[in-house]
């Protein structure tokens, strides 16, 4: 190689190292990064990327250990031990009150699962197993969250929990929580209601009804923390209970009035409270106006030929 070409060559590797510490920094400070990795070397997309998500994960992960070094939850709070058991035990009478028999056990098995505790035991395992590097950034921030250390980026993201693909991610800062009109987990389990289909827990589709439930779009959020709010109220032994929890729920209003109308959730949980089943009724509030109609594909056996006819 010419003096030249080895300057050039210096010069462009050099260059390059420098694009790729850009884009960690970058990635660092906000999860977000050029789909096409353009700082990573590599003639080929399917190179740069697997080169890049490596990298970017490494450096994510020792940021990860760097600003948690010296803190724990542990002092503070205790976790099931049983995740699946303690998710079921908070999802049952929900499902039970919103579905007939048959369904219960397939929708019971999908939301059980849905809940991933994040914790130090956990919490490098889920970020690498994790689909998308944007997750991955999340669920570093909401482990960082809960220890009370310095979050990535200016901390907007940071929650107590977020979902995904059916999953919900809590750390146990979830299981601190004191107010008993919230419960972040069995709320993003409503959700999962309605945008899981019939088919994802082996049921049937059927002309009225393609999903789990079927919501008013607009009313998503109301569904979810009407059910949130009526989880509690459904404890009540009796109607006259109930009725006192539903009026406890108003005096306090726990839920943020930019997310819901939050008089229309209180409404609908009181309207439900001295009903048997006060669950349908919370859905029958949350429903379409009018019964959406589905195209239902049936399969057929194909007709016999006539070449095949005896």
């Amino acid at each position: 190689m010419t003096r030249k070409a080895l300057v050039t060559s210096t010069k462009r590797a050099v260059g390059s190292t420098t694009r790729v510490g850009d884009a960690v920094a970058e990635f660092l400070r906000t999860g977000h990064t050029d789909p096409l990795y353009p700082a990573w070397p590599g003639s080929r997309f399917m190179e740069r990327a697997e080169r890049a998500e490596d990298e970017l994960t490494d450096a994510l992960v020792a940021e990860l250990w760097k600003r948690a070094a010296g803190k724990s939850w542990r002092e503070r709070v205790q976790v099931p031990e049983d995740m699946t058991a303690y998710t079921r035990s908070k999802v049952e009478p929900m499902v039970r009150g919103l579905f007939a028999r048959a369904e219960h056990e397939p929708i019971l098995q999908l939301l059980e699962r849905s809940a991933v505790i994040v914790t130090d035991d956990t919490v490098e395992p889920i970020v690498r197993a994790s689909g998308f590097l944007s997750t991955r950034w999340d669920v570093v921030n909401l482990y960082l969250l809960s220890l009370d250390a310095e979050v990535l980026g200016d901390g907007r993201r940071a929650a107590v929990g977020f979902s995904e693909n059916f999953k919900s991610y809590v750390t146990p800062q979830y299981f601190e929580q004191r107010e008993p009109f919230v419960d972040f987990l069995l709320h993003e389990c409503a959700h999962v209601l309605h945008d899981a289909r019939l088919e994802t827990v082996g049921l049937r589709p059927m002309r009225s009804r393609e999903r789990l439930v079927e919501l008013e779009f607009r009313e998503r959020e109301t569904f979810a923390y009407s059910c949130e709010a009526f989880a509690t109220i459904a404890a009540g032994r009796s109607s006259v209970e109930r009725e006192e929890l539903a009026a406890r729920l108003r005096e306090r209003r726990p839920y943020p009035k930019s997310a819901v109308d939050v008089a229309k959730v209180e409404e609908i949980v009181s309207e439900a409270a001295p009903m048997r089943n006060g669950w349908k009724h919370v859905l029958e509030r949350c429903a379409p106006a009018e019964r959406p109609r589905y195209r239902i594909e049936r399969r057929r056996a194909p007709r016999a030929l006539a070449s095949d006819a005896p």
